[in-house]
């Protein structure tokens, strides 16, 4: 995985392309595992390489994708915290180097923000530069409380 300090990006929007979805094996943490079996049983989910629990995928597609690209999983309330954060990666600590730039304050704190530039998400440095401060303050949000609602960091039918 390569990452990048957020200050890097001059900005980000979900544009809904559904690339994420069809790129990456969507694993899931354990609560999210039992939420979905206990909806749907073992169908929806599936296991990686390493055994680890992760959102099925048919014929490359996730299972929660509709037809335009966009996530079921997110109106049931069942959306990975993977998927809410994606291409955002938010720590405590800082990764690697590059310290000063990662550095986001919110609500009094600090956080480390990254952005994920392995598969370069279509939505970045797209959007409104004067957005991409809410889109960072949503994500630390809903890096520290996985059942928060999104607004900004998302594309949704809701």
């Amino acid at each position: 995985m390569r990452c990048i300090p957020w200050s890097w990006v001059r900005s980000w929007s979900c544009v809904g392309c559904g690339k994420c979805c069809n790129r990456f094996m969507i694993p899931l943490r354990t609560y999210e595992y039992a939420s979905m079996t206990k909806r749907f049983g073992h169908g929806m989910t599936e296991t990686d390489n390493l055994g680890n629990p992760c959102v099925r995928k048919v014929r490359g597609r996730c299972v929660f994708q509709d037809s335009e690209g966009l996530c079921n999983a997110q109106r049931l309330g069942l959306k990975p915290l993977a998927c809410k954060l994606w291409p955002f990666m938010v720590f405590k600590e800082p990764r690697r180097r590059f310290e000063t730039e990662a550095s986001f304050r919110h609500q009094g704190s600090e956080s480390f923000v990254y952005v994920d530039t392995a598969f370069p998400c279509s939505g970045l440095n797209k959007g409104n530069p004067e957005e991409l401060p809410l889109i960072l303050g949503e994500a630390v949000e809903v890096a520290r409380d996985p059942g928060r609602a999104q607004r900004h960091t998302t594309a949704a039918r809701v």
